[in-house]
């Protein structure tokens, strides 16, 4: 097991897809923080408290992308030159092939997010008004964990199952797909249970004194109301239950949705939770050893030409 891992590593740092992405995930990461900066030198310069935690976990959303391409790029590369056959032949099974990959992945995963998070660390110490809370940040980031490896897992099994040429696009497709499928959902839930009806009315913006607006709603026949007073109606676009537990279910589920919530891009409703978004991702890492990788002529798709 430590020959294929001392073998995964050697290649993985001498890899071009590593590098590559990991100066894509780089630089995605000195974007958050001279974003970060930008925010706190100008409409929060005069607010202090923790600047770095609710960004810790932006990393999340791009390694959904880059982890399934790596893999692609880096394990695909073990069917094209035999490497994979010659590791069956020395005696390993398929799973110790399996996890070897898996570690290698998965620590290519946690370098990109150290890489993050180094980034906005150092981006931290420009701030004056920054509050340092390390307890919330550790606990980010171990909730990050299960992630990578859920991601990890995916993306490895995927590259061990399937030896088309076309892999790296079909990776790209799935990364997309699972980044959409949640803010697909996230649509379908914001909508409102009532609808306001506003036929009839006449909604005037007006500026007082003071530079405020204030909103006035007339009646056909001038008589002023307010907001609370028009008619609402049901919804019919309103995803109820059980169907509602259900899609917030799936958001928390898939590494797509767990992506944007560790981001915070998405709001955190209805009961998920990062230990239930936990939990979620050690069951689909538990999935890949159960397939004990792929053998040389397993049964695989297989379009080498």
């Amino acid at each position: 097991m430590s020959k294929l891992l001392s073998a995964n590593f050697a290649r993985l740092f001498k890899s071009v897809w590593f590098w590559a992405c990991g100066l894509g995930m780089l630089g995605y990461s000195l974007w958050q923080a001279a974003d970060m900066l930008s925010w706190a030198y100008g409409i929060w310069s005069e607010w202090s408290g923790d600047f770095i935690t609710s960004r810790a976990g932006d990393f999340a959303v791009p390694v959904v992308i880059v982890l399934p391409v790596l893999s692609a790029m880096f394990l695909g590369a073990e069917y094209h030159n035999n490497t994979i056959r010659n590791k069956i032949v020395s005696g390993y099974r398929r799973w110790q092939v399996y996890l070897a990959n898996l570690i290698t992945v998965t620590a290519a995963g946690l370098i990109y997010a150290g890489a993050h998070v180094l980034a906005l660390v150092a981006s931290g110490f420009f701030i004056r008004r920054h509050v340092w809370d390390m307890g919330a940040l550790t606990m980010k980031l171990l909730y990050c964990l299960p992630f990578i490896l859920a991601v990890s897992a995916l993306s490895t099994l995927l590259a061990m199952l399937i030896r088309l040429r076309a892999l790296p696009v079909l990776a790209i497709l799935l990364s997309v797909a699972l980044l959409w499928l949640p803010q697909r959902l996230h649509t379908e839930l914001s909508s409102s249970p009532e609808l306001v009806v506003t036929d009839g009315v006449e909604m005037v913006v007006t500026v007082d004194d003071k530079g405020e607006a204030r909103e006035q709603i007339y009646l056909k026949d001038g008589r002023e109301i307010t907001w609370e007073d028009l008619d609402r109606v049901p919804n019919p676009q309103y995803v109820g239950e059980p169907l509602r537990g259900a899609y917030y279910f799936i958001m928390g589920a898939l590494p797509g949705g767990q992506a944007f919530y560790l981001s915070e891009s998405l709001p955190m409703e209805e009961g998920v939770g990062f230990p239930e978004m936990a939990a979620c991702s050690m069951t689909l890492a538990a999935e890949g050893p159960g397939s004990q990788g792929l053998p040389p002529q397993g049964p695989s798709i297989k379009l080498w030409g």
